[in-house]
């Protein structure tokens, strides 16, 4: 289109659309230009959101990092992504995990990324893998391999379970793929509650040959 209107045509023809067709921010219902994924305003305040490393022991991860918490404009950010109405939000969440990624201590070298997978259910409902998709832009971001090492089976949501029975309810939920598993992974997952299925994974993995795994997740909701 630049060849044919040049620059200023382009630019012209942008702002006449941007007119007459302004885009909506989804989370807060402001007018935006119609290019963005979210407005100015929530979009800042996604920047606001703290990095950390979180205090919390698994048996098979043997770190967790987290970009921020489960509230406000990170948490409907990540609601419509997950479940399929926006997913061009992936474009923010990959900027956010390099952040996390390269502030964090963990020297990512010679290690793969993976992610943790959805269900076969969950992702025909969705039309997509949400995590892998984060993950595989992430690693390419990095420099790294990106490889799918587990697979889901179907079964009983977590959402809305005891830290016990979200223990329980992960145990046999996952499985390797027909891939060799490398010794240093990290794995990439959208949030976490208790780190149960952070662990049973992690579980799955060290059982296959993985040493050394860290977490990595855009935000936390410890219960």
């Amino acid at each position: 289109m630049s060849r044919l209107l040049g620059d200023r045509g382009v630019s012209f023809l942008h702002r006449v659309v941007n007119f007459f067709l302004p885009g909506v921010c989804p989370i807060c219902g402001s007018r935006m230009d119609f290019t963005d994924v979210l407005c100015e305003d929530c979009t800042s305040r996604l920047n606001l959101t703290p990095l950390m490393r979180l205090n919390i022991e698994l048996k098979n991860v043997d770190s967790v990092w987290c970009y921020g918490k489960y509230e406000d404009e990170l948490r409907d950010a990540i609601k419509l992504y997950k479940y399929g109405f926006l997913s061009s939000l992936h474009l923010i969440f990959v900027d956010k995990m390099v952040e996390l990624f390269e502030r964090s201590s963990v020297n990512f070298e010679g290690f793969t990324m993976t992610s943790v997978p959805p269900n076969l259910n969950s992702r025909l409902s969705k039309g997509f893998d949400h995590t892998g998709i984060v993950a595989r832009k992430v690693a390419k971001r990095l420099g790294i391999d990106y490889k799918v090492l587990l697979k889901a089976k179907n079964g009983k949501p977590q959402v809305g379970l005891s830290a016990k029975e979200r223990r329980r309810n992960v145990v046999g939920r996952y499985r390797i793929g027909n891939r060799v598993v490398p010794e240093k992974i990290l794995i990439f997952d959208d949030v976490i509650t208790t780190g149960s299925t952070l662990d049973e994974c992690g579980r799955i993995l060290k059982e296959h040959g993985a040493v050394e795994i860290h977490g990595f997740v855009l935000a936390h909701s410890i219960i």
